[in-house]
């Protein structure tokens, strides 16, 4: 190493910390500086969540399935891989999805997004809520607009709106499975800012998402084709999510990625910071970027900084599992029209939502078979630390005979446990990111990116890192005093 290059440390090997790196070889690289950018990942593997298999021509995707791609930061990333034309949209023929009620799949509404209609023929005429309780989602239209704007949670913003049966019917299904989390503690200002922009400009979400996704739709009619989630913002890659991982991997010429390599302590110097790596390996850096989001960050960096030590202990976590199974197309009874249900709570059901792979993006599953993707929320009765793949099996095949007329046992399955994996932004978030920002930048050098802040997305994931990138270069170019 040149004794006069930079030296970065970046801590997770998930997509921020991959992208991190990424950016920053690539700056460094453009302007010809020396530079060390040592990437550690505790695992031994990269990607953190985003994992994929591919095994008998089938393509299971253990955690994230696809990304947001309103944002541009993705496919920015992907020019710069060269990977951009093996990005798949979501199949045209079937963007719409449903909500269970009792043993019965209910399509979501043409024309509505997540927890307001857009399009008022089709709520009219849809099973989905009471006729009081549709009269009651339409006062939207005439309720003022709330005259202070602190923090709430989505659930009173749903209640206050729209009413209850909304939230419990629609919204709370649609919503709080992207967290995994209760929405009456999730922050709306920190998971769904849209729907506050929305009543502060227009009073009226019913009338602001009318005036603005009908108009950004337009040439697509995507507005009037789908229901729930708006389905052609979401993107893949042609061989799964691992694309883009292994292909940020491929890049790196001037990254050091350490492996099984996991970080003990931290310490700041007078000039820069010493990092045990495995507990006997000494690293002097200039800066260090971190990036994992688990418990023992806070430890590590309780004697640094207390205010971020603060933070990490006051964040919760929420679990997750997914099962894969594979079924003959005759063995499902049910037609596959949609790309997958979700569950409400008051259903008390193990699954939280399902996902129709086969149909949700192509070649996911050989002629002749499907491909369905659960996810199961943790509970009593499904203890994730105990990892007893066959009850939970069992458990959630039993709801699936009876939603998707299923006969016979699956082909294939495949358990994925994600246990503290999915940061819960309860309300007051923001806040106190600012305040968590505020102290950290007091700090010489140390800077944090990732899920756990302003986003638990990949769109936003690569987003944070390169907006930390820019600061990292920024920070080691700087000028001294």
């Amino acid at each position: 190493m040149n004794p006069n290059s930079k030296r970065v440390l970046v801590v997770g090997g998930g997509i921020t910390g991959l992208t991190l790196a990424y950016r920053l070889q690539e700056k460094f690289f453009n302007s010809k500086e020396n530079a060390e950018i040592i990437l550690v990942e505790s695992t031994p593997r990269i990607g953190g969540i985003i994992e994929t298999e591919q095994k008998d021509g089938f393509i299971f995707e253990k955690g994230p399935d696809s990304f947001f791609n309103s944002k541009p930061n993705v496919f920015s990333l992907c020019e710069d891989l060269q990977i951009e034309n093996r990005i798949i949209g979501t199949n045209p023929d079937y963007r719409r999805s449903f909500i269970l009620q009792g043993e019965n799949l209910i399509p979501v509404p043409k024309g509505f997004y997540l927890m307001s209609p857009i399009a008022i023929g089709p709520f009219f005429g849809s099973p989905l809520i009471s006729v009081f309780g549709k009269i009651r989602m339409m006062l939207d239209l005439v309720l003022p607009r709330r005259n202070e704007y602190e923090d709430e949670s989505l659930y009173d913003f749903v209640v206050r709106r729209f009413g209850y049966e909304a939230f419990e019917k629609i919204a709370q299904p649609m919503i709080g499975g992207i967290y995994s989390a209760d929405p009456k503690e999730l922050s709306l200002k920190a998971t769904m800012p849209q729907f506050l922009e929305l009543e502060e400009k227009y009073r009226s979400v019913i009338l602001g998402l009318r005036k603005t996704m009908i108009r950004k739709d337009d040439d697509t009619d995507e507005t009037s084709n789908t229901s729930g989630a708006r389905y052609g913002l979401f993107a893949s890659f042609d061989k799964g999510m691992e694309v883009l991982t292994d292909s940020i991997k491929d890049k790196f010429s001037s990254v050091d990625l350490r492996l099984n390599s996991e970080v003990t302590s931290i310490a700041k110097k007078q000039e820069g910071w010493t990092v045990e790596i495995n507990g006997n390996e000494i690293l002097n850096v200039d800066t260090v970027c971190l990036t994992a989001i688990n418990p023992k960050i806070s430890q590590l960096i309780q004697n640094v900084s207390p205010k971020f030590s603060s933070f990490f202990n006051k964040l919760d976590f929420g679990s997750l599992a997914t099962i894969n199974f594979v079924f003959n197309k005759e063995q499902i009874k049910h037609p596959l029209d949609g790309m997958g249900f979700v569950v409400p709570d008051i259903e008390d059901r193990n699954i939280l939502a399902c996902s129709f792979s086969s149909v949700k993006f192509p070649n996911r599953s050989p002629e002749g078979d499907l491909l369905l993707r659960v996810f199961i929320k943790e509970s009593e009765w499904n203890n994730f630390s105990e990892k007893k793949n066959s009850s939970i099996i069992e458990r959630v095949m039993k709801e699936l005979r009876m939603i998707l007329k299923i006969h016979g046992e699956p082909k294939h399955t495949d358990v994925n446990f994600y246990l503290k994996s999915t940061p819960q932004y309860k309300v007051g978030h923001l806040e106190r990111i600012e305040g968590l920002e505020k102290s950290v930048s007091e700090l010489s050098g140390l800077f944090f990116a990732g899920k756990g802040y302003r986003g638990v997305g990949i769109s936003d994931c690569v987003a944070s890192a390169d907006i930390v990138s820019e600061k990292v270069y920024e920070f080691l170019n700087a000028p001294s005093i």
